[in-house]
This record gives C-alpha cells, structure tokens and sequence, in this order.
C-alpha cells in the first residue's frame, strides 16, 4: 500500500511540473484522461470472468458444433447427431442416452445409469469431444465402457420408412365398375385426382371393359399394376335405376 501512495504522490508531483510549464496543454490532458477513464468504466461493455465450469463447457460444444442441434441453455437439452447415431442431453441436465439410427426394424437404445467417475456435465463435455462423422452407436458404447459407465441397453422395433401397405391389409376386394369415387381413391397408387379421372371415363363408356382398359385410363406402371391385381376385379356395370314416382303428387282431398 505504502508504494501505491508514492506513485500516486510522484504522478501529482509530475502534474503540477508540467503545469507550471504549460498550463492549457495540462489542463487539455487531464480532461482528455478523466473522460477516457470515465468511458472506459461506465460505458464499454464489461468483460465478464467465466469460471472453469462454463469454459469447459463451451470448448466442448464448439469442438462439436458441427453435429450440434440448435440449443438456448449449454448445460441441458442437447443433442448431438450424424448419420450412424445421434446423442440426447435430457432438460434435468442429468440424462444421456444414445440412439441407433435404422431404416427399419429393430434399432438399439441405451441410457447412462450411473458414472463412477465424472459427474454429469463433464461427462457429456467428453462425449462431445469424442464425437464425429464416423462415430456409429457401437463407437458410443465403447466410449461409455472407457467413461467406466453403467449403462441400460434395450432393443425397439419401428416401421419400415416410406413402405408401401401390404396387399394383405386390403380385406375386400374392390369393383372398378361400381365401387364410389372414394373406395377407387383409396387403392394403393390411385389419388383423388385419378380416382376422378377413371370415374368420368367410366361414366362416359359404360363401364370398364377390362382391367388393361382401368390401367390405361390412369396410366399405372407395371408394378403398381401387380399391386392392384389381386385386390380389384371387374363386375358386371349395374343401371342406374330410374325413379317411377313423379316428382310433383297431387293428393285430393
């Protein structure tokens, strides 16, 4: 402390010398010095110290901002992803599990039970830093076995994507020739557009003269006609049957 008042005795000295020497000059500068000192304190924005814990935190997720998904909060509801896998960092903050990516069938899951080592938000820093293009869900167990993790692995099933409905589910076969607009619709490859198109065509030329005939009005591709073939047939094209009654009755009393 005793040193800091000499400083301070030898800048005051320093001042009033080069005062007496230039007193506009002198007072120009202390100006200029009290309104940066003044600046530099209330109005640049102040830097804020971040301690271990935080920087830690955003190292990791910078070094894996790449298979990051957009976040609001660093420490929960995270995830990371690629093509083989994809890792969750529940809103408790608390909860990793790791995902298997599959087109279909079955795909496997696992959820971190316990660390016997980090705690929790050291060991998703870790899980970003290990975490890459070619990381696959095996590649995430073995990184769980090196964290000395106790983990719960289970097996799900899921559909298919973008699979086409089985023949099978169709449990009536359906009459192109008198079915509605909406039971044509409803076939497997056949819009409401088309269903439209075939019921028009029919209505002009009587009926359907055969299942080609039904083809080549939608234009179908050879698969989708193999779909149809075992769920629709040709019935004989019903009459429309005219009313009898009269649309004006005249009752007498």
């Amino acid at each position: 402390m005793f040193s800091n008042f000499r400083l301070l005795g030898l800048i005051i000295v320093c001042i009033m010398m080069l005062y007496r020497a230039n007193p506009v000059a002198t007072a120009i500068t202390m100006l200029l010095l009290i309104g940066a000192i003044l600046f530099f304190k209330y109005y640049m924005p102040a830097k804020t110290v971040q301690n271990g814990r935080v920087a830690r935190r955003e190292a990791a997720l910078k070094r894996a901002k790449v298979f990051l998904a957009p976040y609001e909060d660093i420490w929960r509801d995270l995830k990371l992803s690629n093509s083989f896998c994809y890792l969750t960092l529940a809103m408790d903050g608390m909860t990793i599990e790791g995902f298997e990516k599959t087109k279909g069938g079955t795909f496997r899951t696992f959820k971190v039970l316990k660390s016997n080592v980090h705690d929790w938000e050291d060991l998703w820093n870790l899980f970003c830093k290990n975490f890459g293009y070619n990381k696959s869900y095996d590649g995430l167990l073995e990184d769980c076995r090196r964290f000395n993790l106790v983990v719960e692995e289970k097996l799900y099933e899921k559909p298919i994507e973008n699979e086409i409905p089985a023949i099978q589910s169709v449990t009536k076969k359906v009459d192109i020739n008198n079915c509605t607009e909406k039971e044509m619709a409803d076939l497997p490859g056949v819009s409401i557009i088309m269903a439209k198109k075939a019921i028009k065509n029919r209505e002009e030329n009587d009926g359907f003269k055969s299942l080609e005939d039904f083809y080549e009005t939608l234009k179908l591709q050879p698969n989708m006609q193999e779909q149809l073939r075992d769920i629709i047939y040709l019935g004989e094209r019903l009459k429309k049957q005219q009313d009898n009654i009269s649309p004006e009755r005249r009752v007498d009393f």
